[in-house]
């Protein structure tokens, strides 16, 4: 019996086998539950305690909670979207050369001629009652182009047209992250090239493969869905010899998560550890 207990007694004092000693156990088990109770008793009101004060202090304890949950959420995002961005090694296997064309919505410059621009709008809407270009006046057409050309070639910066200078800094970091040497910038209307130019002038730079991106994210637009879509099938025939890709819809799950860590940026507890920080 005296063996039998013995023998027990050592099993259990045997660090080795990952069984703790019964009396370090015993002393870890008193440590976790005055902890429990000193969390208990500091969730209690104390004496002379206001409710306010014991709400302001319950809700710093939920803040600090709160923070730490979002900048892991934003941390978790930047590594799953760090993982899913392919680099030009992975596009350009083979030996391809590979460019990106990105793409932008396009807006007039602030000091384009208000007249001409008057001009252009009614222009459009009359081709566009024509039942477009195919049916339109020749010379209605002819003018219409004259003005578009005009107004995308307008001298642009960044005071006269901050869309563009923004789609511009976008360009310049998708090369650097990426690892393209060519990126060409385009617009669908209004300003600087147009998809088919900005494709036109990578093929011309060397590219084997053109990938088309737009900072229209979404489906429905015409603008991506269509008119895009429709102007990058034009340059598949023009350049019969270079593979062109439409990168594009983007995937619902990756907005997703980028919206969801956007919306995390801005919450309050985001804030405040941003603040912090500084």
């Amino acid at each position: 019996m005296l063996t039998h207990f013995l023998n027990n007694r050592q099993q259990v004092a045997r660090p080795d086998e990952g069984i703790l000693p019964a009396r370090t156990s015993s002393r870890r088990c008193k440590r976790r539950a005055r902890g429990k109770t000193k969390h208990r008793l500091a969730d209690r009101k104390r004496p002379g305690q206001s409710d306010d004060s014991q709400r302001r202090r319950n809700m710093s304890r939920r803040h600090v909670f709160d923070r730490t949950r979002a900048v892991l959420l934003v941390a978790s995002l930047s590594m799953a979207l760090s993982e899913t961005l392919p680099s030009a090694d992975v596009f350009g296997a083979g030996g391809e050369r590979v460019a990106v064309v990105l793409v932008g919505h396009g807006l007039p410059a602030k000091d384009f001629p208000r007249e001409k621009l008057r001009e252009f709008r009614r222009l459009m809407g009359q081709v566009m009652e024509a039942g477009g270009e195919e049916k339109a006046p020749s010379e209605l057409v002819a003018r219409l182009h004259a003005l578009e050309h005009e107004m995308r070639r307008w001298p642009r910066t960044p005071e006269n047209d901050p869309y563009d200078a923004a789609v511009r800094e976008l360009a310049s970091r998708i090369k650097q992250m990426g690892g393209y040497d060519i990126v060409e910038v385009a617009h669908n209307e209004s300003c600087g090239m147009d998809v088919g130019e900005a494709i036109a002038s990578a093929v011309q730079k060397g590219a084997t493969r053109v990938v088309v991106l737009t900072t229209m994210l979404i489906r429905g637009g015409t603008h991506a869905e269509v008119e895009i879509a429709e102007k990058v099938e034009r340059a598949r025939k023009a350049h019969p010899g270079v593979k062109i890709v439409y990168a594009w819809p983007f995937d619902v799950e990756e907005l997703t998560r980028l919206m969801v860590a956007q919306a995390a940026r801005f919450l309050p507890a985001a804030k405040a550890e941003s603040e912090s920080r500084k």
